[in-house]
């Protein structure tokens, strides 16, 4: 058999005991948290890889048989994990008893025990009714009680694949974990992580006809950087993510491939196998082979029933908005939103039309952007009973009031929030309508961040800028750069910190201020708002490159939610149901070619 089926080996660890998860439905704490939104802080993210810092994944499960660990898993709700069929079948052919097969979660170390790790036991197995050897490669295990969501457990999302094909993954990297084979044929204790080249599936049958030939359908798709010499070393996760090859082996079946789409993760693969080397272990030089999850969506959704797969209703009258808001997203032929270029971005100016600071359009007729300082006050000379917003190819809007928050002081620069009442509201359509508002549950500071404003070389500038070089930085990290700059100043839990980078000429940057700092789902087409810019304090000027780096300092807007709902939305309500397939996740394709902005 020329294959080298990924996780076949039962693999002899000792077992740590857990407590059992608790049966109820934790559904009060469980709605804190959304799918594929991690809630720590962590490195970023490198392609060569690594070992995997607790919580970087968070619905990454681990499978086993008995005390033995078997494969990996991948969480895709309170009650239910993916994995490879094969991770669940017995010597016999024949399907496990559930009873022999649990599953951890919150864990990157086996045999390390934390507060949060969780032990589930395994009610039912539904494997594909027509799985062999190599094809139909999914199965899905019902938990016998529900998982506890945190920080270290968290599902990914699987709604949003609903319209996909393998076709759409060709060219982007996915990234995956496990606890896979080293040089020594044992596992990793360690959780290892690596980013993998998807490569469409012609070019995977072509490089070997012989082993992928034979299984090329819609059903999978394959992945790997090749980047080891076929036959001279195995290949797994522990061994080869810091050294030649990047792929998985013996061990890491089961376990997901992760797309980052947008401002959440999404499940995309389930590893499934690979080619051997001379030596009988996983052949780094060859292509691995993952069962493609989005052709195998309405089989999921068929055996879960429903129960669980769905995210929990919002309850906050800011995130019904952001449904309301999400209705006017379209997306053009080519698949670009019409909302691409952050429209709901403004600029504040006075009747000068000096560009006074930036803002986001939170509702139709409110903006949220940054209170002035005691300094901004005296050396600006605004006439604040005069300011205007800009609006992209509307007229410009009167600013009627001004609503700071009533912690807001000017001299010790604290609760720098101000909401902008307009003259009159705004007219949304697909190319613009407001940012959302993050939560609690939807606040995601450990992906892509996106800052951006209206700058210039001067006030009387209108240059947009806007920069995914933004990583957040914990508080104390920030203090011991913003006390250089403002000695008496310390970064509260109502602000966050995230550092941003600006290579080219000087530029006005003090008109950013007031700007988002947001997420941006690239399905949906939806901002998710989740700081406003206080102020950037410049530092490590590099020479000729006119490299300039920022420390940013923001008001977070979880912080701040409930006022501002109070002040926006305070004479309205969500209604008691809400329909879901108003929230499909998906922004629809325009039915013409209108490629105009």
């Amino acid at each position: 058999m020329n294959l080298c089926v990924l996780g076949v080996i039962l693999w002899s660890v000792n077992a740590f005991q857990f407590a059992l998860a608790d049966d109820g439905s934790f559904s009060t704490e469980n709605a804190r948290f959304r799918c594929g939104i991690r809630k720590r802080f962590g490195v970023p993210l490198i392609y060569e890889g690594r070992t995997a810092e607790l919580g970087q994944w968070p619905w990454h499960a681990a499978l086993y048989h008995g005390e033995d660990y078997k494969c990996g898993g991948t969480l895709i709700d309170q009650h239910h994990v993916l994995t490879s069929a094969h991770c669940v079948i017995g010597k016999n052919k024949r399907v496990l008893d559930a009873s022999f097969v649990s599953v951890q979660l919150g864990k990157n170390h086996l045999d390390e025990y934390h507060g949060q790790a969780q032990i589930m036991n395994v009610s039912r197995i539904h494997v594909h009714e027509q799985f062999v050897t190599n094809r139909n490669d999914i199965a899905l295990l019902v938990l016998a009680g529900a998982v506890r969501y945190s920080e270290l457990v968290i599902p990914i999302c699987t709604e949003g694949i609903q319209r996909s094909r393998g076709e759409d993954l060709a060219g982007r990297r996915g990234w995956v974990a496990g606890f896979g084979e080293t040089e020594s044929l044992a596992i990793s204790k360690e959780l290892k992580t690596a980013s993998m080249a998807i490569v469409n599936i012609t070019e995977c049958v072509h490089s070997d006809p012989e082993l992928y030939g034979r299984f090329a359908s819609a059903a999978v798709f394959c992945a790997s950087d090749r980047n080891g010499a076929s036959g001279s070393i195995k290949c797994s996760l522990a061994d080869f993510l810091l050294l030649a090859g990047t792929s998985v082996c013996r061990g890491d079946s089961g376990g997901g491939v992760y797309i980052l789409e947008g401002d959440r993760w999404e499940l995309r693969g389930i590893t499934s196998f690979s080619g051997k080397n001379e030596r009988g272990s996983c052949d780094v030089g060859k292509y691995v082979v993952f069962t493609n999850v989005a052709f195998f969506y309405e089989w999921i959704k068929r055996r879960t029933g429903g129960d669980g797969t769905s995210e929990v209703f919002p309850k906050r009258i800011s995130e019904f908005k952001c449904r309301e808001y999400g209705k006017f997203a379209r997306k053009r032929q080519n698949g670009v939103c019409y909302n691409s270029r952050s429209p709901h971005t403004v600029a504040i100016v006075d009747r000068t039309q000096r560009h006074i600071a930036s803002g986001s359009i939170i509702s139709e007729k409110f903006v949220l952007t940054k209170a002035p300082s005691l300094l901004d006050i005296y050396i600006s000379e605004v006439d604040r009973d005069d300011l205007w917003v800009r609006v992209g190819n509307q007229p410009d809007k009167k600013i009627v009031r001004e609503i700071p928050h009533p912690g807001y002081d000017p001299e010790t620069l604290r609760h720098q929030v101000l909401l902008l009442e307009l003259s009159s509201a705004l007219t949304f359509t697909k190319g613009m309508f407001p940012a959302c508002l993050a939560n609690p549950a939807t606040e995601n500071l450990y992906d892509t961040l996106l800052l951006n404003g209206y700058s210039g070389k001067s006030a009387v500038d209108y240059n947009f800028y806007e920069s995914v070089e933004n990583w957040v930085i914990s508080n104390e990290q920030c203090n011991a750069t913003v006390r250089q700059t403002h000695r008496k100043y310390a970064i509260s839990s109502m602000e966050l910190c995230a550092t941003d980078r600006y290579e080219g000429s000087t530029f006005f940057w003090s008109g950013i201020v007031g700007g988002p700092l947001q997420t941006v789902n690239t399905r949906s087409c939806m901002f998710t708002q989740i700081g406003v810019t206080n102020v950037l304090i410049p530092h490590d000027k590099g020479g000729s490159q006119r490299t300039v780096r920022f420390t940013n300092v923001y008001s977070r807007v979880t912080a701040y939610l409930d006022w501002i709902e109070q002040q926006v939305w305070a004479n309205e309500t969500v209604p008691a149901e809400l329909d879901p397939e108003d929230d499909s996740g998906v922004a629809p394709m325009d039915e013409d070619y209108d490629y105009e902005d």
